[in-house]
């Protein structure tokens, strides 16, 4: 039987803690208080309750304080850590380096999971955040593709966890966007919840963008909800130790039952039953792999990359017309040698070096060694260009 990693599971309801406990493999359920917690439903004494009944069934409980906070927030929040009956919870989840240093030397006996999803995304700054932290464990960036897990998982030993089920956080600002322009509201309510649409474009259907306003402000989400249930052997072989369904955005009284059939079962019978609970549209995020630098190399200009078909001879730092040309040469060139430009936009001109002057304004016969030269007038050469020894367009 393939292996497959432990379940950490958030909740819509926490009445439904009856389904999760029936989950195969869930092993922790994340408390997320509506003042610690990004979006958590739950105030203090719905926390506790929660914490007790999942202790009663054996499940670790984690509390949640994984918003970025001010100093005067990091008070109001401890203070309101403090005030818990922490012997109930067997970690703390945290996003905030304030936070998580604060929780480190006021409650020690608390272990930390760090959440590095937003913009840890390379091995050595994760290695960091960990000896710097020291937590249990790092919930990794659903950005990061399984090649590079199994990187991580070989240079590190604390736990790792990974999304599998929920929603895609793509933008998030301490402003509220919503409650000041809906007409739809008699009252403002807590949490708001919204879905915004894009424009038509030629050819493409609109989108259409969970939003999720409440007192820490607007979270909007990907049109797409990351659905890798499929996968957990994968992720399991990858190093990943925790899965975590997020499912307190759906209506998770059907969809634990469901995920339980399936994942007891996997047929293709309980995989759609699964998927018609969620939204219409799925994700593997960047699972397989992350192909969004790819982009870049295609708005690089080639015509300023080095050519590997010429002698290189250095780059224009400023012309002025009919006066002079500044150049950066990466080899040595004298007065009579030929060479040939290509400026930004891909143009080839040929000249012939005339003069040369050090960056003192003595004339030179030759530029000896690479550096900083000023040389007569090139016409048609821009800051930019690049300078190749030898005259016209090399074949």
């Amino acid at each position: 039987m393939p292996q497959t990693p432990k379940l950490t599971l958030s909740l819509a309801k926490p009445d439904n803690l009856n389904h999760a406990i029936k989950l195969p493999h869930c092993r922790e359920i994340l408390i997320e208080h509506r003042d610690l917690a990004r979006v958590g439903f739950l105030d203090s004494e719905g926390c506790l309750a929660l914490a007790r009944a999942a202790r009663e069934h054996g499940l670790r409980t984690v509390l949640v304080w994984d918003l970025l906070v001010s100093d005067n927030q990091l008070l109001a929040g401890a203070a309101l850590v403090r005030g818990l009956d922490l012997t109930l919870f067997d970690a703390i989840r945290v996003q905030d380096a304030g936070v998580a240093r604060y929780t480190a030397e006021c409650f020690p006996g608390l272990p930390r999971q760090l959440v590095l999803e937003t913009g840890n995304h390379n091995l050595p700054g994760i290695v960091t955040w960990i000896a710097s932290i020291q937590p249990e464990r790092v919930v990794l960036s659903n950005e990061l593709p399984m090649s590079l897990v199994r990187q991580i998982r070989a240079a590190v030993s604390v736990e790792l966890e990974y999304i599998a089920l929920g929603r895609l956080l793509i933008f998030y600002t301490p402003r509220k966007l919503v409650s000041p322009v809906s007409t739809l509201l008699d009252e403002a309510p807590e949490t708001i919840q919204r879905f915004i649409t894009s424009e038509e474009d030629e050819g493409h259907a609109n989108k259409h963008y969970p939003l999720v306003e409440n007192q820490h402000g607007t979270f909007m989400y990907y049109e797409k909800d990351l659905f890798l249930v499929p996968y957990l052997a994968e992720m399991a072989d990858a190093g990943i130790d925790y899965a975590r369904l997020d499912a307190k955005f759906f209506d998770d009284t059907a969809l634990l039952p469901a995920l339980k059939a399936y994942l007891e079962t996997a047929v293709d019978e309980n995989l759609a039953a699964v998927k018609a609970l969620l939204g219409p549209r799925l994700s593997r995020g960047f699972f397989k792999s992350n192909r969004t630098d790819k982009q870049f190399k295609r708005l690089k200009n080639p015509f300023l990359a080095v050519r590997e078909d010429a002698a290189y001879l250095g780059e224009v730092l400023e012309t002025k017309k009919k006066q002079y040309t500044a150049i950066k040469s990466a080899q040595a060139f004298a007065v009579g040698d030929k060479i040939h430009i290509q400026n930004p936009e891909g143009k080839i001109t040929a000249t012939t070096i005339q003069q040369i002057r050090d960056s003192a304004g003595n004339p030179r016969e030759q530029a000896a060694q690479p550096g900083i030269w000023v040389v007569n007038h090139i016409r048609g050469a821009s800051a930019g260009s690049k300078l190749y020894l030898g005259s016209g367009e090399p074949t």
